[in-house]
């Protein structure tokens, strides 16, 4: 992933984890990879560093029918986002999550009509979303943990 590297070559040791959400099976995996990491990660992580987990604003907002289990998994990387930010807070550790927004990957309609309809008068800016990324990931962001943030165009307005 673009962050990760950008990230390394600041010297920043950085994972992400990646999951093929169109395939339900999978989901769960994935928050038990996540929930891992952290865990592992926890005695390693110099006090004062940046968890980021990156979710979807389908935890706020289910996008329609079919879409629960998905949701599901999302939320559940939401309460463990501020669970974890609870047990890592004395060590000023700060756990935060992104919820991003649509984004050009398999989930997405196969076609352009359909993926505007789906948005409409959302904005959907990849930058930007890995501009909050970096905000967190950054000093600025010292006093901010257990935050959900919403970086999806309005999706969850």
């Amino acid at each position: 992933m673009v962050a990760v590297k950008e990230f390394e070559a600041r010297g920043v040791k950085a994972a992400a984890f990646q999951s093929d959400q169109a395939d339900a099976s999978s989901a769960p995996q994935l928050i038990d990879d996540v929930i891992a990491i952290i865990r592992a990660a926890a005695p390693m992580i110099r006090d004062g560093g940046r968890i980021i987990n990156i979710g979807s604003g389908i935890a706020s907002r289910a996008g329609g029918p079919g879409f629960a289990d998905y949701a599901a998994t999302k939320a559940g990387i939401v309460g463990y986002t501020k669970g974890a930010a609870r047990d890592l807070a004395s060590r000023g550790i700060t756990v935060n999550m992104l919820q991003a927004g649509l984004m050009d990957t398999a989930m997405t309609p196969p076609s352009a009509e359909a993926l505007d309809q789906m948005v409409a008068n959302l904005s959907i800016e990849q930058a930007e979303t890995a501009s909050v990324v970096t905000f967190l990931a950054g000093p600025g962001a010292g006093y901010s943990t257990g935050a959900v943030i919403d970086s999806n165009g309005g999706h969850t307005a």
